[in-house]
């Protein structure tokens, strides 16, 4: 499993896990947290912007571009860790919606009360994950994010 469904630069195969890697995830919380997120605005995506044949589209896609942009900058910094989900197909699809309809609102499940602009959401993820590259936080793979991100946008 962690040979064909997780990325990783070290890795002796690197195309196919470029693209099974967003189908596994480390746990079950990890993967309903993931599936809540694309419950959560998809309905909008492919009802009113691409349909279901664009959605996977660019489901795929960004999920391939995101794991090019992980290994990279793995790559670069020299690292082995291995890296598996689906946000960075995830934040492919949130950011073109977004782009899509910047003046949206959205929440935070867990923020109850707080709601901010699409736009400002992809300012917020980019920025996040920005910082998350410079201080070499560990929790996410911060390079596929923001890969995703710029390829939804």
């Amino acid at each position: 499993m962690w040979r064909y469904f997780s990325n990783s630069f070290a890795s002796k195969s690197l195309c196919l896990p470029m693209l099974l890697s967003m189908f596994s995830h480390q746990s079950l919380v990890h993967l309903g947290l993931n599936m809540y997120v694309v419950w959560s605005f998809a309905n909008v995506s492919v009802n009113n912007f691409l349909g279901p044949n664009q959605f996977w589209a660019l489901y795929v896609t960004g999920g391939v571009v995101s794991s090019l942009i992980s290994l990279t900058h793995k790559a670069i910094s020299r690292s082995s860790t291995r890296a598996l989900g689906a946000s960075g197909a995830i934040l492919a699809l949130l950011g073109y919606t977004c782009m899509r309809i910047p003046e949206a609102r959205l929440k935070i499940v867990f923020v109850p009360g707080f709601d901010f602009s699409a736009q400002s959401a992809i300012i917020g993820i980019l920025l996040f994950d920005i910082a998350g590259l410079l201080f070499k936080f560990r929790l996410f793979d911060h390079a596929a994010h923001i890969g995703g991100t710029l390829f939804g946008v």
